[in-house]
């Protein structure tokens, strides 16, 4: 996963789960925010690619969650479909990699807005 994949996702991130922070979906919300530690945690250290694909599954997974979440403003549903892209296209990178690929030939999302 590359450094700009992973700004990418903390810049989208962030912001979506400091607004319902404190809202009914705060437990989903804190489940987030600890795959989101996860991650950043595993790239740093180089841990294996099972730690990270772990930690963006569950970031999905919270997405998702939102997503699907009555109380969840549709004025932000454009923005969970984005960071989702950029979370499918690291764990595509690293299925990719781990069939033989360059996940380096992977096109970088575009910035979340």
């Amino acid at each position: 996963m590359s450094l700009a994949l992973i700004l990418s996702l903390i810049s989208g991130v962030v912001p979506l789960f400091q607004k319902y922070l404190g809202s009914n979906l705060d437990g989903l919300i804190q489940t987030g925010i600890t795959a989101l530690s996860q991650l950043i945690a595993s790239w740093i250290k180089g841990q294996p690619v099972s730690d990270v694909l772990a930690s963006l599954s569950a970031l999905q997974t919270v997405l998702t969650g939102l997503e699907q979440d009555p109380t969840t403003d549709s004025a932000d549903l454009p923005q969970i479909a984005e960071i989702g892209k950029i979370i499918q296209a690291g764990i595509q990178g690293y299925e990719n990699a781990a069939a033989g690929q360059d996940p380096g030939t992977l096109p970088v999302p575009p910035a979340v807005e």
